[in-house]
């Protein structure tokens, strides 16, 4: 996904780099485009609000030498036994400027770039967990919730992150998430990158 830190989002930043270089002053937060293993910056709720923290992008998967899982299908994580702990209790947002997926086979492959037109922030759904490390201190990584494409996005994939307005920020951190499944409510703008 994109992030590009200006206004509300550089706020966002400067708090995430803060709690960072407290915790891990080693580690470097990541910008502009994101990937799964990469230190970004997240909204947890604590005392009626939302703060600025830094996680790593991707469960760390139970194979060693396995990439990191870094989506998780709302419809199954529930009663997945890997994910229904986050899911239960550990449930964040992830700030972002938009959101790629790429169509076609391996070698051919084109970008789309999703965005919310008049938007300057997506708010993503996500869920969070503390692994440790091979070294250092444990360190928090999460996984983006991805649900059922809505027709800006069903053409070019067959999922999509769960993409919330901002005033649905409060019902994902509820217990009437599930609620959020359908994102059809959502328009998004997409441009075909070229390379």
């Amino acid at each position: 996904y994109n992030f590009i830190p200006k206004d509300e989002l550089q706020r966002i930043v400067d708090a995430a780099e803060k709690k960072l270089a407290e915790e891990m002053p080693h580690e470097q937060l990541s910008f502009y485009d994101i990937y799964p293993g990469k230190i970004a910056p997240v909204l947890l709720p604590a005392d009626n609000k939302l703060v600025a923290d830094a996680m790593r992008w991707g469960y760390p998967h139970w194979k060693p030498k396995e990439r990191p899982l870094q989506n998780t299908r709302l419809e199954t994580a529930a009663t997945s036994n890997f994910w229904k702990d986050s899911l239960a209790s550990r449930r964040c947002i992830i700030p972002a400027t938009g959101f790629y997926e790429w169509v076609g086979e391996n070698g051919k492959k084109v970008e789309f770039y999703f965005s919310k037109e008049g938007a300057s922030i997506l708010y993503i759904a996500g869920i969070y967990k503390l692994f440790a490390q091979t070294a250092g201190p444990p360190l928090r990584h999460y996984s983006m919730i991805t649900t059922v494409p809505n027709k800006s996005v069903a053409g070019v994939h067959d999922r999509m992150p769960l993409v919330m307005m901002k005033d649905e920020i409060k019902i994902w951190l509820s217990s009437d998430y599930m609620q959020l499944a359908s994102r059809e409510h959502i328009i998004l703008n997409s441009e075909l990158k070229k390379k």
